[in-house]
């Protein structure tokens, strides 16, 4: 599930810096954080996350993945709480956000270590709420489940150098999946840009790998690719 697109306000906050909204919610309510991040692209949501505090992550997390619908009261007290940014939604009647596939969504941006302590702890406490939340997110790692014809198409659609940043981050085995797609010298002269690259900072690969997430996440809801693995192609026993 994505973003709400309808209220202005919402818009808004999109825009608004994530740190001045971290401090925003500091002294709010979990449901309160929960709805306006509901509202907010995943990108954006999960940087506000990331700037609470740690125990605040996982209560907002399990209330978010709840969220069905939010009555016209509850928009009411959000527009109060952030003041002329959300007025404008105070006419919603019930709308439909939040949800399991919008904490996936926003797990997706997380960094490893972030992601990898909210699901610890969430699963904790519900085990096959962990288990459908990981379910519905799509990491790096799934490219081992793209066949050729998918790699092929990803490579079509991102800049070299950004593949190169998120190849020099992860296994050899990764690394395989694409370089088996590419010439011999293609091959030769990713190594060398990686070589180039010299020592990266890990965010950048972070950065770089959810950029290839993206398009991954795209392919598999236009059908291109199927993460379920083989592909689109049919598949035969004898």
């Amino acid at each position: 599930m994505h973003a709400l697109e309808s209220p202005a306000s919402f818009e808004a906050l999109q825009k608004t810096d994530p740190q001045q909204l971290a401090k925003l919610f500091q002294a709010e309510h979990a449901q309160t954080i929960a709805v306006v991040l509901a509202h907010l692209e995943p990108a954006t949501a999960s940087t506000v996350l990331q700037q609470l505090p740690e125990s605040q992550r996982s209560e907002i997390v399990l209330r978010l993945a709840s969220l069905q619908t939010v009555s016209q009261d509850v928009v009411k007290r959000i527009a109060n709480i952030l003041s002329q940014k959300l007025s404008a939604v105070s006419g919603l009647s019930r709308t439909s956000i939040g949800g399991i596939r919008a904490v996936a969504d926003i797990c997706n941006h997380l960094d490893r270590e972030t992601m990898r302590q909210m699901l610890e702890s969430i699963e904790e406490g519900n085990p096959e709420l962990s288990l459908e939340i990981r379910n519905l997110m799509v990491t790096f790692e799934d490219l081992l489940l793209i066949d050729d014809i998918g790699i092929r198409e990803i490579m079509q659609r991102v800049d070299k150098k950004v593949l190169g940043l998120a190849l020099k981050g992860t296994v050899a085995e990764l690394q395989d999946r694409f370089f088996s797609n590419m010439s011999g010298r293609a091959v030769e002269m990713m190594k060398e840009e990686m070589d180039f690259m010299g020592q990266v900072k890990l965010k950048d690969v972070t950065g770089a790998q959810r950029e290839i997430v993206e398009v991954l996440r795209l392919l598999d809801e236009q059908g291109v690719v199927s993460l379920s693995g083989g592909g689109g192609a049919d598949e035969y026993v004898s």
